[in-house]
């Protein structure tokens, strides 16, 4: 897997960037290297990727994220629970409190930006 983050930052609206990239690069700061997997989509490419049909990826205001080298699922919960936390205090909306938990997906949940 290589780091394509630069390629999903700029697809992202002006108004989430800054505060992935705080998220991002206060974790890789940490010695954890946090890439961000997806972020706008096309309305084909969200059908195809499974995505709800209302997802914020469709406006550039929601990121997937992952750790270079690991699936999402091979990430204990306990880690994303903390990212999360982080999010959420910062007014986002994070992936994991879904119905059907996303735990590495984070957005703007209205209020971020």
């Amino acid at each position: 897997m290589t780091d394509d983050s630069l390629f999903y930052l700029q697809s992202l609206d002006p108004r989430l960037t800054p505060h992935v990239l705080e998220l991002v690069n206060a974790v890789r700061r940490a010695g954890y290297p946090l890439v961000v997997i997806s972020g706008r989509r096309s309305v084909g490419g969200n059908r195809e990727v499974g995505g709800a049909e209302n997802s914020l990826h469709l406006y550039g205001l929601a990121v997937d994220l992952q750790v270079l080298g690991y699936t999402r699922d091979q990430v204990p919960v306990w880690w994303w629970e903390v990212l999360g936390q982080w999010w959420e205090a910062r007014g986002g909306r994070w992936g994991g409190r879904f119905r059907v938990p996303d735990v590495n997906h984070f957005d703007s949940g209205g209020t971020v930006t």
